[in-house]
């Protein structure tokens, strides 16, 4: 259990350093830009992207398509459809509503990521009566909803995360287009530093954000994350992903936004892997969102449960 928590404190660290800028100026500006979308009562958006793989002499190529809708923070709805020509990566149909701070996705979802490659779905998760999954995190989301108010609002819940820590960005600005060019070094530097900076600070966000962290819990993550084995996990993984990129492109205006990202991952002996996703959004007028009623909310340790094959768990408990 410490295990999965500290990993979900550094997943955590990764994916907000890409939407928390930091404190510089083209940052400030970027925040801005962002805070003026969080502002439109309604967004229509289109995703497209496409992975090329290649591992032990095969290659496969899987491309996907989006169409997102969200009224204002409160609702939305995603969905995504996956096609891979030659058949071997097989991933179902993808639908979420959001409503009030939960995601529920479709059960068919989970259900067919086992079926659809030749497993066995968990009885628990095909007999549970319900369409949609939705996922209670904890987390305190009226605090957050709360912080969307100020014009400051990323820089605030930068702060919230991260402290007096600079994590900064490598963005370039060039009105208003910011761009970001990193190789493998710079990108595992960029994520541990986001990962201690959120640890180290990890007793402020989490009473300001209720993460449910106890107080041995958090002396344990903090632990681990500052051990000298840390910095050689980050040593060794220099070296494995030497050679791997990231770039991105976001561009915004008073009525759309668009964003380009080209991530390639060299995986030394091991596999190349090659991302790239396009968003556009526009400003909409907002509608009534129908969420379906057939839905249930589960906790983190709940659904986890659900997955797991129900042999696995009875011999769990009789353990």
């Amino acid at each position: 259990m410490k295990l999965k928590k500290t990993l979900s404190v550094i997943m955590a660290a990764t994916l907000s350093m890409f939407t928390i800028a930091g404190c510089s100026s083209e940052a400030m500006s970027y925040s801005k830009e962002i805070n003026n979308l969080a502002k439109w009562e309604a967004t229509n958006s289109e995703f497209t992207g496409e992975v090329n793989i290649e591992a032990q002499g095969e290659t496969n190529k899987l491309t996907f398509t989006g169409t997102s809708y969200n009224k204002g923070q409160d609702q939305g709805y995603v969905e995504f459809k996956f096609n891979d020509a030659s058949g071997k990566i097989n991933i179902p149909e993808l639908k979420i509503y959001m409503d009030k701070g939960i995601a529920y996705m479709n059960k068919s979802y989970y259900v067919n990521n086992f079926t659809a490659n030749g497993a066995t779905a968990p009885a628990g998760l095909v007999n549970l009566p319900y369409e949609y999954i939705g996922i209670d995190s904890g987390m305190d989301m009226s605090a957050i909803k709360e912080m969307t108010k100020s014009p400051d609002y990323l820089a605030n819940l930068g702060k919230m995360i991260f402290g007096d820590n600079k994590v900064d960005l490598p963005l370039v600005q060039n009105g208003r287009e910011y761009s970001i060019n990193m190789n493998s070094d710079e990108m595992i530097e960029l994520v541990a530093k986001a990962a201690k900076a959120m640890v180290n600070n990890l007793d402020s966000s989490n009473s300001g954000l209720n993460l449910g962290f106890d107080a041995q819990t958090i002396k344990d993550i903090q632990k681990s994350v500052n051990d000298p084995s840390f910095n050689d996990a980050l040593n060794q993984a220099k070296t494995l992903m030497q050679g791997s990129t990231l770039t991105t492109k976001e561009t915004f205006s008073d009525k759309d936004y668009k964003s380009e990202m080209n991530m390639n991952l060299q995986i030394k002996d091991m596999a190349k892997i090659s991302i790239k996703v396009n968003t556009t959004s526009a400003k909409a007028e907002a509608k009534n969102i129908e969420i379906p009623s057939s839905k249930t909310t589960l906790k983190q340790d709940e659904f986890i449960k659900l997955l797991v094959p129900e042999e696995v768990n009875n011999n769990a408990t009789a353990a």
